[in-house]
């Protein structure tokens, strides 16, 4: 089971990880590094694959850019868009 270092939510239809840091481009890497290990471990792909798949259908949005903090959350593609694509993966 994956513990998140970073805040996370879900709704029906999607899973976002979301990280907050003074550099944006600092905030974009903790977003979707967690999301790549958030898909590893739940699809049970390797990082590899999941990081391609990010590649392929993840979405970044910047949420809040700020004097203290900046806000960005990694949205993957829907649900059961994802269980269908998980079989791409497994060999």
């Amino acid at each position: 089971d994956m513990t998140p270092e970073w805040p996370m939510a879900e709704t029906p239809t999607h899973v976002m990880t979301m990280a907050f840091d003074p550099d944006l481009d600092d905030c974009v890497v903790i977003a979707l590094r967690d999301m790549i290990k958030l898909i590893s471990a739940r699809v049970g792909i390797s990082r590899e694959d999941a990081y391609t798949l990010c590649s392929l259908a993840a979405d970044l949005r910047i949420t809040q850019v700020g004097a203290i903090d900046s806000t960005c959350r990694a949205v993957p593609v829907n649900r059961p868009t994802f269980r269908a694509h998980r079989d791409l993966f497994i060999l």
